[in-house]
């Protein structure tokens, strides 16, 4: 599926600003897949403080380390969860999950920064571009706070954050991949040849769709820890629609 591209646009000259889209759109999908690992190995709350420039640098003495440990012992998670037989080598095994995502995110933010600037000195984007790339990178910004709003819902009274906030996480990096691949995709050269047939665009988009709402729909699962709340597959204790689905009790 691609987006209607402009015919007047210098496509040769545009394709090192294509690979680089396609490239932040990779690196877009690994950040996913270490949000995935840190959700599962339980350490999103490790760091429990935001610094957007300073955190870039970790513990690098045994009194960060001691610090670092101290203020994540005043959190719930660790007093419902790990008080019993946590100590500081073993935080540190969660601690570095959670610090490789925040890297790879301030990581993301240079690799978008810089060659944007390149490309504007060459002047090699055209005017109609420039805006739908700063918005990307203000929605690669909007991530950033959107991850700590997510984090610091855990912080206080919860011992995990909250699963609207991490699946708005999710669904905003989603929307951040496709508008990358779809920027790019728009310049590409125009294909020639008759255009899809309006039924397969319509079966295009609902697919999408459906494939959007059911990632939103894991970030739930995953937040809720609701996998194993049927452990029969592919049905639900023989049902599609188990019974009980609205019961509020217990």
């Amino acid at each position: 599926m691609t987006p209607i591209a402009t015919p007047h646009l210098d496509y040769d000259r545009l394709r090192p600003v294509r690979i680089w889209l396609y490239v932040l759109a990779a690196f877009v999908l690994v950040m996913v897949l270490v949000g995935g690992a840190t959700r599962l190995t339980e350490s999103g709350l490790s760091i429990t403080s935001w610094k957007p420039i300073s955190g870039i640098i970790p513990p690098l003495t045994d009194a960060d380390w001691a610090a670092e440990f101290e203020a994540y012992r005043q959190i719930p998670q660790y007093r419902e969860h790990f008080a019993g037989w946590m100590g500081v080598e073993e935080f540190k095994l969660i601690f570095w999950w959670e610090w490789l995502h925040r890297f790879l995110g301030r990581m993301l933010g240079f690799a978008f920064a810089i060659p944007f600037a390149i490309f504007l000195v060459q002047r090699r984007l055209p005017r109609s571009l420039i805006g739908p790339l700063a918005g990307l990178f203000v929605l690669g910004g909007f991530q950033g706070v959107l991850g700590w709003w997510m984090v610091s819902s855990g912080l206080s009274e919860l011992t995990s954050v909250s699963q609207y906030r991490l699946a708005a996480h999710l669904a905003a990096a989603c929307v951040l991949l496709i508008a990358l691949v779809w920027v790019a995709r728009s310049l590409e050269p125009p294909i020639e040849g008759a255009k899809p047939a309006k039924a397969w665009t319509i079966a295009v988009w609902s697919l999408m769709g459906l494939l959007f709402v059911q990632i939103v729909a894991g970030a739930f699962v995953a937040g809720l820890n609701a996998g194993a709340v049927h452990n029969t597959w592919p049905l639900m204790e023989g049902r599609v629609v188990p019974e009980g689905l609205w019961a509020v009790q217990p």
